[in-house]
């Protein structure tokens, strides 16, 4: 529908004669009616009178934030027949243990690449894939700005707060409005992400720090540190080893300073029957996803829980001492600490 413009025929707030969408997207009446009436049922589009059609709440966004036309054709164009290549693709792993090829190498080309190097290849792509990210970058700050809003900040007075790589400044914007005491630096590795252009608070900054140099700022109170998330693009050793990076540079940090806090931000795969089955069943989907376009997944408790306490020196290790749970999705905070030998 978006891309024939029939959206974008119809007035966001007026109802229009589904003839009139007809003659300016030149798609033929009886096809749209039967297409209107169809995606009604879900709630997209409605024909309050036989041949009148207008807006929803849920079709207006994709008028609004064209982004999430470009989210979901990769959807049905790149996920979903990667999807269909499964059979295909684990034969092949069978045969050979170490095969790297994943379904989407599969699906989307003859040429056997990676979705990543498809998409340097193809600028359609590459802007669907990105349109994706930026959606579910959304709900990752939901979650992220959710779990931070109920940790006692009060008592930290006009304390210091890094978040380091961290990819908006949703969530620093929304806890500065709770905790006007507060300072924020939001950390970022990408010098050209949307929310650059938003005005900030005076006690909010944004400072660009590429992952694995070195923490440059060692004296803040707390440091909320986002581990890096399963890819589409990066194979998931080259993940754990930027988590692993990220860590031992941080634990070099609170060994420096025995005052600062560090939380670990991850989105984790829950275990089964622990969590709502809404939120397992979109956790478990995302990770089928990763496996299917990159050969990757997410990480659960016991193996995060595990590269945490690997991290150390001759005098001490890393350990969890609290965490807490999205209530919207499959993000944890973790509070750790050095614990002595």
């Amino acid at each position: 529908m978006a891309s024939l413009q029939v959206l974008a025929s119809i007035p966001l707030t007026q109802t229009v004669a589904v003839q009139d969408v007809a003659d300016v997207s030149g798609v033929p009446l009886p096809q749209l009616l039967r297409l209107i009436r169809t995606t009604a049922t879900a709630g997209f589009l409605h024909e309050p009178q036989p041949g009148l059609v207008e807006h929803t709440a849920l079709s207006a966004q994709f008028v609004k934030k064209p982004f999430l036309t470009d989210a979901v054709a990769f959807l049905s164009d790149t996920a979903l027949p990667a999807a269909l290549q499964m059979v295909t693709a684990t034969g092949l792993r069978t045969q050979l243990a170490n095969a790297k090829q994943v379904p989407s190498d599969l699906a989307s080309t003859q040429s056997n690449l990676s979705l990543g190097a498809e998409c340097e290849r193809h600028p359609k792509l590459k802007r669907q894939v990105a349109a994706y990210h930026r959606l579910r970058q959304k709900t990752f700050d939901d979650s992220v700005t959710e779990i931070l809003s109920r940790l006692d900040w009060t008592s930290l007075g006009d304390a210091t707060v890094i978040l380091v790589g961290s990819r908006s400044t949703t969530t620093a914007r929304a806890l500065i409005t709770q905790h006007p005491d507060l300072r924020f630096i939001v950390q970022m590795a990408d010098k050209d992400g949307p929310d650059l252009l938003k005005q900030l608070d005076s006690r909010t900054s944004i400072q660009f720090r590429a992952r694995g140099e070195c923490q440059l700022n060692k004296t803040a109170h707390v440091f909320v540190l986002y581990l890096p998330g399963a890819s589409l693009y990066s194979s998931r050793e080259v993940v754990l080893a930027e988590i692993a990076a990220e860590m031992r540079i941080h634990f070099d940090v609170l060994r420096a300073n025995s005052d600062a806090r560090l939380l670990l931000v991850a989105e984790l795969l829950p275990d089964p029957g622990k969590v709502e089955r809404k939120i397992e069943a979109a956790a478990r989907s995302h990770d089928l996803f990763l496996m299917q376009l990159a050969n990757g997944g997410l990480l659960d408790m016991t193996q995060l829980q595990e590269m945490v306490s690997s991290v150390g020196d001759e005098k001490g290790y890393f350990c969890v001492v609290n965490q807490v749970r999205s209530r919207q999705g499959p993000t944890v905070v973790l509070q750790v600490r050095i614990k002595d030998l």
